[in-house]
């Protein structure tokens, strides 16, 4: 009896260091492994990591500055500025982007073809930079887009000031007017602080 358990215990033991034996070992290789990843990704792909980290949490707003007022030599107001509501959407925030879209089709009253060409326009730039969708759209519209905040994820409205031209009939050969920067005067070095998307003054007093 005693050599039988002496041989039962002997067994057993076997058997638990067998079984551990074989748990270490996969505990061994799994934390190999998470380090080899871990040097992978901090030593090895780490720089290229960092830069869409900061990427991703940086967002830059460009802010228009309001053009200066014109008046006659009477001192009355001849050319002002106005807020101008602009609706854009940001690509990253929007998605399920179809349904976004739909839904903000129903409220400005725009079909959603026009809308989806747009934002098909801006999907080679960053996801994270709004997406024009339309300008100016009007204070009826941005009720009914404020009002709906909630469904529509990634719609955002940006206040711009846009020229308001007092007397639309008089003096415009001398007021002038403002139009987009073209590729052509972004070339040619007279506008070094300008970008793609700014307006300057074309003519006249502007």
């Amino acid at each position: 009896m005693e050599v039988l358990s002496k041989y039962l215990k002997t067994a057993d033991s076997d058997w638990y260091k067998q079984r551990l034996t074989v748990i270490i070992f996969y505990v061994a290789v799994a934390f190999v492994i998470i380090g080899v990843r871990l040097f992978y990704l901090q030593i090895i792909e780490g720089h290229d990591l960092r830069r869409l980290s900061i990427n991703n949490c940086i967002r830059l707003q460009a802010i228009d500055p309001p053009r200066g007022l014109i008046f006659d030599r009477n001192e009355e107001l001849l050319v002002d500025n106005r807020p101008s509501f602009d609706l854009s959407i940001i690509l990253k925030d929007a998605k399920p982007i179809e349904l976004t879209i739909e839904r903000l089709s129903q409220y400005i009253k725009i079909p959603p073809e026009d809308l989806m060409r747009k934002v098909k326009k801006g999907k080679g730039i960053s996801s994270y930079k709004p997406v024009l969708l339309k300008k100016d759209i009007g204070r009826d519209a941005l009720a009914a887009v404020e009002a709906h905040k909630f469904d529509l994820s990634g719609i955002v409205v940006k206040v711009t000031p846009r020229r308001h031209y007092i007397y639309k009939q008089s003096a415009a050969h001398l007021l002038g007017y403002l139009s987009e920067i073209s590729s052509d005067e972004l070339k040619s070095g007279r506008y070094p602080e300008c970008i793609g998307g700014d307006f300057i003054g074309k003519c006249g007093v502007e």
